[in-house]
């Protein structure tokens, strides 16, 4: 990787808001607002189902701990959008390793993030189609398609681990997620030999890296924006810090981290079949 001069790691995300700030008019704040309710701050903290994925994710589960398990997961699918999950094969080694890597590539002069090709040229900041401040997303973050993993061109020098654990990371997650929507399709009436959902596959699927950088301004501020996800679903790996909201009802709900456990999300396209997609911050 080539050497760039010293600056800073953040991105530019102030002069985006001080220029959305001075480009914006009170017609604009109001047309961009989030829906009603998205800035009220969060009422509780919430412990999400937990459904321990053992039985499915390693030999030896009996037919009827199975089909518990996949009761499980399609009732918090429908009732909440939102799951745990635990013993789900993904080894919490390999996890600690990618947030290791996770910190020294987001501690790279901003520069380097955002010319230098790595992870498939992948990174991302703030809101490219904000047109007001409250649209704007309070974050970086590595946008990487799994085919593209271990086939970037760019030369990475003494930052090849990072490569090397995420493409770990991405088949030990595809690994879980390909289980869980095999599940979730069974629940909806779809056999094993049916192919569904027809996403699911290494050139429709991302690995997403994200970091919320401090922000100086409103507490109104979003890391990401209120949204739903447009996918079949996402696995989340949340830090101790927390931070991940959903909206149950018609109140915000902060999500408790659980040492050990992943975020299961229901998205969009799940959502047309049967089950539930709920609207969620950072």
């Amino acid at each position: 990787m080539p050497a760039f001069a010293e600056s800073t790691a953040e991105p530019p995300l102030a002069d985006s808001y001080y220029a959305l700030l001075r480009g914006g008019n009170k017609a604009d704040e109001c047309a961009s607002a989030p829906p009603p309710g998205c800035q009220a701050p969060p009422v509780s903290e919430c412990e999400l189902p937990m459904i321990d994925v053992g039985c499915l994710t390693a030999c030896g589960g009996g037919t009827e701990e199975r089909a518990a398990c996949a009761a499980a997961i399609a009732s918090a699918a429908a009732e909440w959008g939102f799951f745990q999950v635990v013993n789900h094969g993904v080894k919490q080694e390999l996890l600690e390793a990618m947030r290791r890597e996770q910190v020294r590539l987001f501690r790279l002069p901003f520069e380097a993030k955002a010319t230098a090709g790595l992870l498939n040229d992948s990174y991302r900041w703030g809101s490219p189609t904000a047109t007001s401040p409250r649209q704007l997303s309070w974050s970086e973050a590595f946008h990487v398609p799994l085919a593209g993993i271990s086939g970037s061109p760019c030369s990475y020098g003494e930052l090849t681990s990072i490569r090397d654990v995420t493409q770990e990371v991405a088949n030990a997650m595809s690994k879980l997620a390909n289980t869980l929507a095999r599940v979730l399709a069974s629940s909806l009436g779809h056999t094993a030999g049916q192919r569904f959902p027809e996403g699911c596959d290494e050139r429709t699927c991302f690995l997403r890296l994200n970091r919320y950088p401090p922000c100086p301004f409103s507490p109104d501020a979003f890391g990401l924006v209120p949204h739903t996800d447009s996918d079949f679903l996402t696995v989340l790996c949340q830090d101790q810090v927390g931070g991940l909201q959903l909206m149950k009802g018609s109140q915000w709900v902060a999500v408790k981290p659980i040492p050990g456990a992943l975020i299961v999300n229901i998205g969009d396209l799940f959502q047309v079949h049967a089950y539930l997609t709920h609207m969620h911050a950072c």
